[in-house]
């Protein structure tokens, strides 16, 4: 028969959490592949009366329960246009996309954030890495050859930057082959990147001859200006993979009586439980 305990409940939770942190990032696995060209979104902004629920409601209580009749009638209208459709779409691979977009700039907008929000004594070299930083990010899309001399008031000299950089991840597709619903994710894509650049594009007018300057007030002034403009950029795009323990947890804890790990908070334990779902009528 059987020998030895079985598992307790607080075992099993915590090997279901440890499963659970294993699925954090792309698996890479092929074997269910999502046809985003017939995805339907209840962000797109023709569904209106959603979009007045999300304005000034966090995040975490956006229901589609809010649709109106209205709504309703216009998402059954796009669904039977999907279901009966005979054009496939573009073949883009939508899902490789959008994770090109966060991994090049997450890491990135996160190490700049926290050096920025760093208290230091030289001054000097948080102007230095944090230009620095930006300027890694625009590089590609630079046309050195546009700064004028009177690049402080005229501002004109970065226009063609921010359109490459806002237009690098969709300027090349075949959009003639797009469904509507691909031609909403093209434009969510261009508004993230435009909103990315534009933001990157603010900071570096103001970090362009930043290391000439020598008042250290007005140098801890700049560094705050950029942290604030990061600091909302990052609220405004609210990527998930920024959504974690910080400090990161050390080394793995085991004794007899006690094991721990990082893990963010769950239903029903976290504070999704304290929020009540909406239902509505499709």
């Amino acid at each position: 028969g059987w020998k030895g305990s079985l598992l307790s409940g607080s075992a099993a939770t915590f090997g279901a959490i440890s499963a659970g942190n294993w699925h954090n990032a792309p698996s890479g696995l092929n074997g269910v592949i999502l046809d985003h060209a017939s995805a339907i979104s209840f962000f797109d902004p023709k569904y209106t009366s959603l979009v007045e629920a999300r304005r000034g409601v966090d995040r975490m209580k956006w229901r589609a329960g809010n649709i109106t009749k209205t709504d309703v009638k216009i998402f059954r209208a796009e669904l039977d246009g999907v279901l009966t459709r005979k054009e496939k779409g573009s073949d883009v691979r939508w899902d490789g996309l959008v994770r090109s977009v966060v991994e090049r700039h997450a890491d990135r907008l996160e190490f700049l954030s926290e050096w920025l929000a760093t208290e230091r004594k030289n001054v000097t070299e948080g102007i230095v890495y944090a230009r620095r930083s930006v300027l890694e990010m625009l590089a590609p899309y630079f046309v050195v050859d546009s700064i004028p001399s009177d690049y402080k008031t005229n501002l004109t000299w970065l226009n063609p930057t921010m359109h490459y950089c806002s237009t690098a991840y969709t300027s090349h597709l075949p959009v003639d082959a797009f469904t509507p619903q691909e031609r909403l994710l093209k434009g969510a894509v261009e508004v993230v990147m435009k909103e990315i650049c534009r933001t990157l594009g603010v900071v570096w007018l103001d970090a362009f001859d930043a290391e000439e300057v020598q008042n250290e007030t007005e140098q801890r002034n700049k560094l705050a200006r950029w942290k604030g403009e990061v600091e909302r950029l990052m609220d405004w795009l609210g990527w998930a993979v920024w959504v974690k323990c910080k400090p990161a947890c050390g080394p793995f804890v085991s004794s007899a009586s006690f094991s721990s790990l990082c893990a963010l908070l769950n239903f029903p334990d976290g504070t999704l439980g304290a929020v009540q779902p909406a239902t509505v009528a499709i």
